[in-house]
């Protein structure tokens, strides 16, 4: 039986043991939640509406003879031209009820219209939130340490005996594959690397701690590696949501920025922001772009220096202004949640080219170290002249967007201090160890003996990712 996309949270929950492993799984119901669009809802909801619009009004023969009495009576008998004026009473009198009617059945069509235009972004806003909230779990569990266990078992392949070996995350899913393996395979054990003497010549010593380096700093780039493309999800949703409804759909309530609102209530950030319909344009876009900004840059994890950071930062507010400047702040957090990726590719390059080499794996841990340290400086994540337009918002300007700007009532400093408080707060509410409780999450609430906590990545709106622990 079809689904619509509003249904698909009620009946696939992706956030079950073992769901968020299955990148088929996640990547089959992300399709199917984009076979259908807005067009699309909106066309089935007006047919279903269409039975509850008014008829066209038609004014009968009696309708149009009673109008003209009633213009012939509420005109004094002054002879043959009162007739004339009667009558031109009644004609009036018809056609004010004709206007009148006529005005009545568009503003009811107007109102089927408006309701099923609602219809249908409620079904693709919650779509769209599902997807969001997917991707953030997806960022948690990238970002969390993981242990893996490396087993060695033999297996017939064309009749003949084949020890293979794997390395398995000690996750839920991967727990389940290292029980399969088990039951399932011949002479399995474990491969315990610390267990293992390794014969590498000269300072076995100081290589051997040099390869535990190495390997320790890939585990963690490629960790960051995986977890920026989750990043890198969200921020394509608002550019593709932002470029499809155009500038016409810019603003601090419209449509094209209705992903970033999303990402910033998911992570917390949502009640930082002040009633936009209550406040000036300007600010509320203001507001909405800092936090945007500081949400995207808080989970790159180090692929951006600090000093670009705070230039970054300090400019967003004048930058997410103007459609224009959203669009290139949108193309810039694009950039920068690829850096991880982009790091990793280069770094494991480097890597390969040292093993071609005869150097120590001492010296290749140094120099792996120093192409760290280097990469940042060597490519920086702005041009020199996204620079300068930057440094020129914040000292004032448009930075060559016109029209954008900072409203007078809305003090950057003050707002990104209460970010930044928001995020010292979440970070000291992490828990860990808790049962029923998943590592990472946020305490948000404590009545009595009952303590709430808000699962890692969840959004405190969706009642599903708050937990109750009595």
């Amino acid at each position: 039986m079809a689904i619509t996309r509003a249904q698909i949270p009620e009946q696939v929950d992706i956030f079950e043991e073992g769901g968020a492993a299955e990148t088929d799984q996640y990547t089959d119901l992300y399709d199917r939640l984009s076979q259908t669009d807005f067009n699309v809802d909106y066309d089935k909801y007006m047919q279903r509406l269409s039975q509850f619009a008014p008829d066209q009004p038609k004014m009968s023969i009696f309708e149009v003879a009673s109008q003209l009495g009633r213009g012939l009576l509420s005109t004094p008998n002054t002879g043959v031209g009162s007739t004339y004026q009667g009558l031109g009473v009644g004609f009036d009198n018809i056609s004010q009820q004709i206007k009148a009617e006529e005005e009545m059945y568009e503003k009811q069509n107007r109102e089927i219209a408006m309701m099923a235009t609602q219809m249908a972004m409620q079904d693709e806003q919650k779509a769209n939130e599902f997807l969001n909230q997917i991707a953030l779990k997806r960022i948690d569990a990238a970002n969390k340490d993981v242990d893996y266990k490396v087993l060695e078992y033999d297996e017939l392949i064309d009749g003949k005996t084949v020890t293979t070996r794997v390395r398995l995350p000690q996750t839920v899913q991967g727990n389940k594959e290292i029980n399969n393996i088990y039951k399932t395979k011949q002479n399995v054990k474990e491969i315990k690397p610390a267990t293992t003497a390794i014969n590498l010549g000269g300072d076995n010593k100081r290589d051997e701690e040099a390869l535990k380096n190495i390997y320790k700093n890939r585990a963690i780039y490629s960790e960051k590696a995986q977890a920026s493309n989750a990043t890198l999800d969200q921020v394509d949703e608002a550019r593709f949501l932002a470029t499809e409804v155009g500038e016409q759909g810019f603003g601090p309530l419209a449509r094209g920025t209705l992903k970033a609102r999303e990402f910033v209530a998911g992570i917390g950030f949502g009640d930082l922001l002040e009633d936009p319909t209550k406040i000036a344009p300007q600010k509320a876009l203001n507001q909405l772009s800092m936090s945007f900004t500081m949400g995207i840059v808080s989970q790159t994890k180090g692929a951006i220096s600090n000093r670009e950071m705070q230039l970054f930062i300090d400019a967003s507010p004048t930058l997410g202004s103007t459609y224009d400047g959203y669009m290139k702040q949108l193309e810039l957090l694009e950039r920068l949640a690829s850096r991880d990726s982009d790091f990793y590719k280069a770094y494991l390059q480097k890597q390969k080219d040292l093993n071609k080499t005869d150097m120590s794996l001492y010296d290749q841990d140094i120099e792996l170290e120093a192409f760290s340290a280097s990469w940042k400086r060597e490519n920086p994540l702005f041009t020199e002249t996204e620079r300068k337009s930057l440094e020129d918002m914040v000292a004032g300007g448009d930075g060559g967007f016109e029209g954008a700007g900072v409203d007078p009532t809305f003090d950057p400093k003050l707002f990104q201090d209460k970010v930044n408080d928001r995020k010292i707060q979440q970070a000291s509410k992490r828990v860990s160890g808790i049962e029923g409780v998943p590592d990472g999450s946020t305490v948000i609430a404590q009545v009595g003996t009952t303590t709430y906590y808000l699962k890692p990545g969840g959004n405190v709106n969706n009642k599903d990712d708050i937990i109750k622990v009595e």
